[in-house]
């Protein structure tokens, strides 16, 4: 079973849009902190090693992708609070401190849901990217009007840049 649901989320990833890819690293770097912060408190050192880089490689990728030329002063602020998580993260694996993953899951949640919010979003109706309400309710008979929503973030990295590939399964 577990084998067919790896396979299942490699091809959500793989198959996915540029925004719904954000929005699973968002989800996958707040899961890696929560997992650091079980380890943290159940002192396993190496599990919370471990999912503390998952965490930041992913935060490092969503850093490496701003586009800041279209995104201007919110991707310069995206930025600096990438950078800050950064830098807490760094020390929180250092330290093992789960005070300093908590500093980055508040950050980093609001982020994530404000994405959330932002893609799946449709004219005020509620109705997800793929039609349905999020409470599982039918779509309204006549469908919302596609939004095009521009990201701040790109997925693909710039030409000059090394790709990164980050494992969201863990």
């Amino acid at each position: 079973m577990q084998k067919v649901l790896s396979s299942y989320t490699e091809n959500e990833i793989l198959t996915a849009e540029p925004e719904k890819l954000v929005l699973l690293m968002y989800d996958g770097a707040v899961k890696f902190i929560r997992q650091a912060k079980a380890a943290v408190r159940e002192g396993r050192v190496e599990d919370a090693h471990t999912a503390i880089l998952r965490s930041y490689a992913i935060i490092a990728e969503l850093q490496a992708t701003l586009d800041k030329e279209k995104g201007g002063e919110i991707a310069a602020g995206l930025d600096k609070s990438y950078d800050f998580m950064l830098n807490h993260l760094r020390e929180a694996d250092m330290k093992k401190d789960e005070k300093l993953l908590a500093e980055v899951e508040n950050l980093l949640t609001p982020l994530a849901e404000t994405w959330k919010t932002a893609f799946f979003s449709r004219n005020g109706n509620g109705a997800t990217a793929e039609g349905r309400m999020p409470h599982g309710d039918a779509a309204p008979a006549q469908p919302p009007k596609p939004q095009k929503i521009e990201p701040v973030a790109r997925v693909s990295p710039p030409a000059d840049k090394p790709s990164i590939s980050i494992d969201l399964r863990g």
